[in-house]
């Protein structure tokens, strides 16, 4: 390493980092079951790292779930829970995401990467959206979690 400045230091290492989003316009296909009761949890995850993959409908639910609790969005909160209703027969739904450890002892299980948001996919008209864009909508927000293949990546490769 050279010392350019206090405190800062460059290397000859070099490495980039990206978070893409896949998503296209298929069938729906994945779902997630409610309990007995009818009751659908949707359970916190950890959205930060250096490498991770946002795959499956349970992923992706949390992470839905998890944006509208970050940016305080009543409405998405609640396009949100028509959807899992629609999809999956969940009669409620309910949420187990914790940014900080609770007075009962929990641990925080909720960890948020706010560049997510800046992910974004191209239509088949080569029109740009960004992630927050697909949560506008009661359709795209289905077609991203219960659609295969629909996904958010986050990588970093080095040359």
């Amino acid at each position: 390493m050279i010392n350019i400045r206090k405190s800062i230091f460059e290397t000859n290492s070099s490495s980039t980092h990206s978070i893409s989003l896949t998503f296209n316009d298929g069938e729906l296909m994945d779902t997630l079951p409610p309990d007995k009761n009818g009751e659908l949890l949707i359970v916190g995850e950890d959205f930060t790292g250096i490498e991770f993959e946002i795959a499956g409908a349970q992923s992706k639910a949390a992470l839905v779930a998890t944006y509208a609790q970050v940016h305080g969005d009543e409405k998405l909160r609640e396009r949100f829970e028509e959807v899992l209703k629609k999809h999956t027969g969940a009669q409620t739904i309910s949420y187990d995401i914790r940014f900080y450890k609770q007075l009962d002892g929990k641990p925080a299980n909720t960890f948020y990467c706010p560049d997510i948001e800046d992910t974004y996919y191209y239509d088949a008209d080569d029109n740009e959206f960004c992630f927050a864009d697909i949560l506008k909508s009661k359709k795209r927000i289905a077609k991203f979690i219960f659609g295969k293949g629909n996904m958010i990546e986050a990588g970093e490769t080095w040359s």
